[in-house]
């Protein structure tokens, strides 16, 4: 029997979030390299203890570029893992809402031009580009929003609209989740027939 035919197309909204697994993966992997930067930090600070000397200004500066490197890492991996877990897609009558750390994205069904779920990236493509605002005027207008917090720069994006909406790898990396992009799918098909598939 079709995966289809045993899964129907319950009505909107629909929420996906990451699965626990994947939820639980990555705060072993955090833990792990938060343990493995802690030491490298403190082996880095005792090495400076003892280096503190002006025949040894090398020593001394190459254990500052490391201890900042490993706290910017540190860093870097909580913001990650914060926004892991911060993921959801809801599908609702208006269209999808994609939210993260930060930020709610949204596009309406008559935006979408086309997906495609079967390659590396799974990647919904709109016809018109995001541009920045809130939900609330996303709804109303009927246009695709960037909704971000004031403290938010996403400054590798710059002001280009973009008009491509990635899903995380957290969405499609297990057995379960990869049934719900079949179902997603399904949804596009139904609410947004003007996308084509690739």
């Amino acid at each position: 029997m079709d995966t289809f035919e045993i899964y129907p197309l319950l009505p909107l909204p629909k929420i996906y979030r990451p699965p626990i697994m994947w939820k639980i993966s990555m705060l072993f992997a955090y833990f792990a390299l938060i343990l493995v930067s802690l030491l490298l930090l403190v082996s880095s600070i005792m090495l400076f203890s003892i280096s503190l000397s002006p025949t040894k200004i090398g020593i001394v500066l190459l254990t500052s570029f490391i201890s900042l490197l490993i706290i910017s890492i540190m860093l870097g991996a909580s913001f990650y893992l914060i926004n892991q877990l911060c993921l959801r897609l809801e599908l609702c009558p208006q269209g999808i809402i994609y939210s993260a750390f930060g930020q709610r994205l949204y596009t309406p069904w008559t935006n979408i031009s086309s997906y495609d779920f079967l390659g590396n990236s799974k990647v919904i493509i709109l016809h018109e580009g995001i541009i920045k605002g809130s939900l609330e005027e996303g709804l109303q207008r009927n246009i695709a929003v960037r909704e971000t917090a004031r403290w938010y720069v996403r400054w590798w994006l710059g002001s280009a609209h973009t008009r491509l909406l990635l899903l995380p790898r957290a969405f499609w990396n297990f057995e379960q989740t990869n049934l719900d992009l079949q179902l997603l799918a399904r949804y596009l098909q139904k609410y947004a027939p003007q996308a084509s598939q690739f």
